[in-house]
């Protein structure tokens, strides 16, 4: 495998899509049980794959590629059939009756204007727009839908960062409309906080630094994660030089920010995936390649190690964590 671009997790089987964007490995455990792999000019056959979704329910994998949606069969990977979009795809989760939400943007073909960016349904017969149901009211950098859909307690939730203000909603899919859900606030002179809490969750993670320094700002949240009284999301600060992101944990008014490390390794701990109140990180590369300190490396690290090891031609190894819900 050549690394991973995107991960989406679902019922029984994980879909991982190579950084190369042209194959898409189906796995149900620790094993590779199809590969999608067609890609050309042909008939079910495309150039680049954009994004994709699985349903369960119907077994079909919907994969966004060449300006048009097409239908996979599960394990099997056979083709099943195509429609044509007018739109550009970055993001797309199954609805309960033959439909996707997609978060989609229109153009006008010669001024490369932008007419609409938002979320949008979307029939899975024919590509025809249903409804457009949450259109973004800015734009530039700081107004974007992070293409991380996800259903948590049964809701589809998404993350909008829209004219500065982050926001966690909730899609009704009886009246394909919206509800807030959580907010943050996003500007650019938006400062993470400077005292990160020393309350670190259990086992083998450990406080990467104790504070950014206050010029760093975040642009936008994704990945997140409810919980009765608390919201976990996490962000990744604007300056380059940190090239890690960061989790957010919300408490009514109380806000903390934390960085996460595993002893004795160099991996930065941040998700890939969330699927419930689980994230998941993929760690990539040769198993040497992750160790900081041999004498300082944890029980965890060790085991990751190990487990690196073991995997034929450098394949990726998945790690499955949850974050401290206390602040």
């Amino acid at each position: 495998m050549d690394g991973i671009y995107r991960m989406v997790e679902n019922g029984e089987y994980t879909f991982l899509l190579g950084n190369q964007g042209d194959v898409i490995y189906c796995m149900q455990g620790d094993t590779v049980v199809s590969i999608l792999n067609a890609k050309g000019r042909g008939y079910g056959e495309y150039i680049q794959i954009n994004d994709f979704v699985y349903d369960e329910r119907s077994s079909l994998l919907y994969v966004n590629a060449d300006k048009k949606i097409m239908k996979y069969n599960v394990p099997s990977m056979s083709f099943v059939g195509s429609f044509d979009i007018d739109f550009s795809c970055d993001g797309m989760i199954v609805l309960n009756n033959e439909e996707l939400l997609v978060n989609c943007s229109f153009w006008e073909d010669k001024e490369y204007k932008e007419v609409y960016r938002g979320l949008c349904v979307v029939s899975t017969i024919n590509g025809e727009i249903v409804k457009r149901c949450y259109e973004l009211g800015g734009y530039g950098d700081f107004c974007f839908l992070t293409r991380d859909m996800s259903r948590i307690n049964g809701d589809i939730v998404v993350v909008v960062n829209d004219l500065y203000s982050s926001k966690i909603i909730k899609f009704d899919e009886k009246t394909y409309s919206f509800e807030t859900i959580e907010s943050f606030v996003v500007t650019p002179k938006w400062r993470v906080p400077k005292k990160i809490a020393k309350n670190l969750e259990k086992r083998h993670l450990t406080l990467k630094n104790d504070y950014y320094d206050q010029k760093v700002y975040c642009k936008g949240f994704h990945y997140p994660s409810l919980f009765d009284t608390k919201t976990i999301c996490w962000c990744f600060p604007e300056e380059y030089e940190i090239s890690r992101e960061v989790a957010i944990i919300k408490c009514g008014d109380s806000l903390v920010c934390r960085s996460y490390k595993i002893p004795g390794t160099n991996i930065d701990v941040n998700p890939y995936y969330v699927k419930g109140n689980t994230f998941v990180e993929i760690v990539e590369d040769e198993a040497e390649s992750i160790i900081d300190d041999w004498d300082e490396l944890s029980p965890l690290g060790r085991e990751i190690y190990e487990t690196m090891k073991a995997q034929p031609f450098n394949n990726p190894v998945l790690l499955s964590f949850t974050v401290d819900k206390g602040l």
